[in-house]
């Protein structure tokens, strides 16, 4: 990648923090940050300095999506959910609902005794990224 940033092959690139921090490093960049709601998520558009023209458009265009009624579908099809659907908490699970700062990480430590198995969660939940949970989210927390 940052053959095609140094020979300006590129003029926009999505950059997923902290993957490609070194890829990115010395480039002439400026970035568009958006996070996602409810998430510790963050996406950032990087553009060439002197394309302040297209820093300002995309700036734009991600605050009227954000803005848009189809904003958390856009989310849930894409980042939370594969489609599968979770069946309901049974025979010893439990309901947690995602509050401010949580993490599968977190979450599996406090409810299950091993941030370990935060795979077990993720795995009981669908959830096809863990790193994207969002704040009022039910998850079922599997038995201990």
């Amino acid at each position: 990648m940052s053959h095609f940033l140094d020979e300006h092959q590129v003029d926009a690139i999505v950059y997923d923090y902290p993957f490609g921090v070194s890829e990115i490093k010395g480039t002439d960049l400026t970035f568009a940050v958006t996070k996602l709601d409810g998430s510790n998520l963050a996406y950032k558009v990087g553009v060439r300095k002197e394309d302040s023209a297209l820093l300002i458009y995309l700036n734009s265009a991600i605050a009227k999506v954000k803005q848009s009624p189809a904003y958390l579908d856009l989310l849930r099809k894409y980042f939370i959910s594969d489609q599968v659907l979770t069946t309901a908490a049974t025979g010893g699970e439990k309901t947690y609902v995602v509050r401010s700062g949580d993490t599968l990480n977190a979450i599996a430590a406090s409810q299950l005794g091993s941030g370990a198995r935060f795979v077990d969660v993720q795995r009981r939940n669908n959830l096809p990224n863990p790193n994207l949970i969002l704040i009022g989210q039910h998850l079922i927390i599997p038995v201990r």
